[in-house]
């Protein structure tokens, strides 16, 4: 394993407690950063990292979660291979949220979110917005109750910070 390879490893398992404390926060976005400009640095300019903030992670995570319990499952549910199509609009409503909402965040991160390949946000987004373009009124449902999750995570974090 190459000491970039280990160094990134290391980011990834950095405790989520200490990823709590704005203080650590502010270190870990240090490490980060350093972290991209070292690989591209030592690619020679080849290899551009975009290193996602931990905590971002972990707050789609955290929405992902929620979506999918609002919607009536579990996210190993969603994260399996099952192509159930109730499980299927799941992820798709879910991507598309994510996407839409955490656009910072590169889409193969939220794609390793629920263990498919690159190109699942985009075809989220695409079967989404066709169904939505033609008010299905299941899939409408459904978005509507995954922005109600995201309005109202957010509107906890403005009480909470104030």
């Amino acid at each position: 394993m190459t000491p970039m390879r280990q160094w990134y490893n290391f980011l990834l398992t950095i405790n989520d407690k200490a990823m709590k404390q704005a203080s650590n926060k502010a270190i870990i976005n240090r490490i980060l950063r350093f972290a991209e400009r070292e690989i591209y640095n030592k690619t020679g300019g080849k290899k551009k990292v975009i290193a996602v903030d931990i905590v971002q992670k972990g707050q789609l995570l955290k929405t992902a979660e929620n979506i999918a319990f609002v919607l009536g499952f579990k996210m190993e549910h969603l994260k399996s291979a099952s192509r159930s199509a109730a499980l299927a609009e799941a992820r798709h409503v879910i991507g598309y949220i994510c996407a839409k909402y955490f656009n910072e965040v590169p889409d193969h991160t939220i794609s390793h979110l629920f263990n498919r390949e690159r190109t699942f946000v985009y075809s989220s987004c695409k079967v989404v917005n066709k169904l939505l373009s033609i008010n299905d009124k299941r899939m409408c449902a459904a978005v509507a109750k995954a922005e109600n999750v995201i309005k109202t995570i957010r509107h906890e974090a403005e009480i909470i910070q104030k």
